[in-house]
């Protein structure tokens, strides 16, 4: 198993200067490993200004990537590409800087009843810009690998230029377009699994696998993208393990603060791994985190308050040398 990792997301430099802190103090000393750092449009962008909406700049990005270097931690920035482009009916950065790139403009910036809105994958002008916002994150970091998001996107081939398109190929298209740019610079590419997941037969929720024909396209994505496969909840199976072994890619599956999901999910990736002989496909695991910010999870261990997320850092801390 080659990583042990953490994800976090970070908009300010005083929860990047606590993460440096709980690297330091807390995960290197557990076996961390690998680090995704989710800044999305808070990072302070030097060539798109209008787009950012935080505070974390390109020092703090280089401080942390210099402190995971030093610790032979992998670090990954993540950037939500194509949805989670905001919240509900708020749009984000990017798309307050540039309406025009809205699959839904029609939406009131007020509504309740969207989850998040989606950029158009089929505007001219948004990989010029996407591509930069990338490339200066990426630049920041001196990372390796990047991570794209893409998960859970339910607005696709709604508007005017991409209505009647067919979902699994706008989508598919987005992610080649994303993977081609980062291979030029010699950037492998990570990202969300849930919509290369079809639902039906599943155990899982329309959240985690896909029912509005986006799909298909796993057969369509390069094979090098490394497939990060998250499920929260315990179940006796996760059939996107083997799902995406025998599709060729390298997955690593993630969980977050439910320790009896994290246990199955990492014992039953293991197994599935072994049975098909692809034991180097499952890349380790990854443990996300949604609810605490950095310094909230750096004072509940300095404090030694127990937290869910700190059993299940602390539970796969001892199991996945092992594994």
């Amino acid at each position: 198993m080659k990583w042990f990792g953490f994800h976090i997301r970070i908009c300010d430099k005083e929860e990047g200067d606590f993460l440096k802190k709980l690297l330091k103090e807390y995960l290197i000393p557990l076996d961390v490993n690998l680090l995704v750092i989710e800044v999305n449009t808070c990072f302070r962008f030097e060539k798109h200004p209008e787009v950012s909406e935080g505070t974390f700049d390109k020092t703090s990005a280089r401080e942390i990537s210099s402190l995971c270097k030093e610790n032979d931690v992998e670090i990954v920035p993540l950037f939500n590409c194509l949805g989670h482009q905001g919240w509900k009916g708020k749009p984000n950065g990017l798309l307050r800087a540039y309406p025009e790139f809205d699959e839904t403009p029609e939406i009131p910036y007020d509504s309740e009843d969207i989850y998040c809105r989606s950029w158009c994958p089929s505007h001219p002008r948004i990989y010029d810009v996407v591509f930069s916002l990338i490339d200066e994150i990426q630049e920041a970091f001196e990372s390796r690998y990047f991570h794209v998001g893409m998960d859970e996107v339910f607005i696709i081939a709604r508007c005017p230029r991409c209505r009647g398109k067919d979902p699994a190929h706008l989508f598919s298209d987005t992610a080649k377009k994303l993977h081609d740019h980062l291979l030029e610079k010699g950037v492998k590419m990570m990202m969300w699994g849930d919509r290369l997941i079809k639902r039906e037969r599943t155990p899982y929720s329309e959240w985690e696998a896909d029912d509005i024909g986006i799909y298909p396209a796993v057969d369509m994505i390069p094979k090098d993208v490394v497939v990060v496969d998250w499920h929260y909840e315990p179940m006796d199976r996760y059939p996107s393990i083997p799902y995406f072994l025998e599709k060729g890619f390298k997955v690593l599956p993630a969980c977050w603060k439910n320790l009896e999901a994290a246990k199955r999910f990492f014992e039953y990736s293991k197994k599935q791994a072994k049975k098909l002989d692809r034991e180097e496909n499952v890349l380790g695991i990854l443990v996300t985190d949604w609810h605490l910010p950095a310094k909230k999870l750096y004072e509940a261990f300095k404090e030694k308050r127990k937290e869910d997320l700190m059993e299940v850092l602390e539970y796969i801390s001892k199991s996945w040398k092992g594994s």
